[in-house]
């Protein structure tokens, strides 16, 4: 699987050497779930069988992933292994925690990690704040109230404290007192 940009600092400087290692070396270039090797082109079923290029005519199973229409043969598909961490920590490059799977593998071992990934993407961009920060006053006295970086000030009338209880009691709201009328 290729790497995200924001990724690429937490793997080693030698991922490429480790991958290799793990894919070729320990796997013997072929998936550590499936069996299927590195490179081959052919099908598979719907349940997953990988069939081999030559091997179309020995299918068991009409349903194909990916068919094209029915007067045609599937289109094939070429294997690529890569590594995958076991605990989703592309920090933590034990051989134990590293496995060498296909596609389809891969993606049955990160679905269940990519699914909490959007859910938790989708929940905060519908908590989102506004992007920038702005100054809020009291449309009344211009009481400066701080800087609001949420959702729901555009076209309201803001009032300080004092200016909306004022204006609950039907009293002329109040003006900040001053330096000389608090003496």
């Amino acid at each position: 699987m290729p790497i995200a940009k924001h990724m690429r600092a937490l793997y080693p400087a030698n991922w490429k050497e480790i991958s290799r290692r793990i894919r070729f070396e320990r796997a013997g270039g072929k998936c550590e779930v499936c069996g299927v090797a590195d490179g081959a082109r052919g099908y598979r079923d719907a349940a997953g069988k990988f069939f081999e290029d030559g091997s179309i005519g020995e299918m068991d199973s009409p349903y194909l992933v990916n068919p094209r229409p029915k007067t045609q043969d599937p289109r094939p598909i070429k294997i690529v292994l890569t590594v995958a961490h076991l605990d989703h920590n592309p920090a933590n490059n034990n051989d134990g925690n590293l496995k060498a799977l296909c596609q389809r593998c891969h993606n049955k071992h990160d679905g269940a990690h990519r699914a909490r990934n959007a859910a938790r993407t989708r929940r905060s961009k519908r908590a989102a704040p506004i992007p920038f920060p702005y100054a809020v006053r009291c449309n009344h006295c211009t009481l400066d109230l701080g800087k609001i970086s949420g959702p729901g000030f555009f076209g309201q009338r803001i009032l300080c404290g004092a200016c909306f209880i004022s204006s609950l009691d039907g009293q002329k709201p109040l003006l900040p007192a001053t330096t000389e009328a608090a003496k």
